[in-house]
């Protein structure tokens, strides 16, 4: 896996990642099984870039469970202050911690 240096933060994801909409059944429904393989499959591929946002369901839940089962760490890029759900405009940093407990 090739990666790239995320702004002046030092960290270093994956030019590959996993995008959480998809945990929501935006392309289609998913069971627990097949987003456990995906998981698995990235993590071997050595993936640690995910994208989430309040706006794509219960993903950062979903990815943060995962992660909190198997032991795994992850960069993880959260999208905030969408308009399609004003209760999510808060950009706090406290918020976005909050959202992947």
């Amino acid at each position: 896996m090739r990666y790239n240096v995320l702004g002046r933060t030092g960290l270093e994801v994956s030019r590959i990642g996993i995008g959480g909409i998809g945990t929501m059944g935006k392309y289609g429904s998913i069971s627990r099984e097949e987003f456990a393989a995906t998981m698995e499959q990235a993590s071997e591929l050595r993936v640690n870039f995910l994208d989430t946002a309040p706006a794509y369901g219960d993903s950062e839940a979903v990815f943060g469970h995962y992660l909190k089962d198997h032991g795994q760490s992850a960069r993880r890029s959260a999208n905030a202050g969408t308009r399609s759900r004003p209760d999510s405009c808060s950009i706090s940093a406290s918020r976005v911690s909050d959202a992947f407990a």
